[in-house]
């Protein structure tokens, strides 16, 4: 398991970036949402399973959760996540994103225009 690494505006591993947040919960957090359990982040940082948990009770009290992936979906709400890969399609395609509790959805005018249009098509048939 590789460790995060630092950005200029955060810290990045994989797909995902953090921003916003200290230092060990931005860590804690992009680990988790690559999906690495804490007692593996605790055996790759040389610290107790308990100080990840503190930091994992720090983040669900500041974003008001209580599991994993409302956590996430929290952050990606607050602006404390964010996917790479999701900024690059935004900024290349000019798309919206929509972000809700539970869900991070893409869509782009386009694709909303087809949607429209083909129900419209259904109701004319019907």
């Amino acid at each position: 398991m590789s460790l995060p690494i630092r950005t200029a505006d955060g810290w990045q591993l994989g797909k995902f970036t953090t921003q916003h947040l200290p230092t060990k919960q931005s860590q804690t957090l992009i680990l988790v949402a690559n999906d690495i359990e804490p007692q593996d982040i605790a055996k790759d940082r040389n610290c107790s399973p308990r100080a990840v948990y503190n930091h994992l009770d720090a983040l669900h009290e500041k974003t008001h959760t209580r599991t994993k992936m409302g956590l996430i979906a929290k952050c990606f709400e607050l602006g404390y996540l964010k996917m790479i890969c999701l900024l690059l399609c935004v900024a290349t395609t000019g798309a919206t994103v929509i972000v809700d509790d539970q869900t991070v959805l893409l869509r782009s005018a386009r694709s909303a225009r087809i949607t429209r249009t083909a129900s419209r098509k259904r109701e004319d048939y019907a």
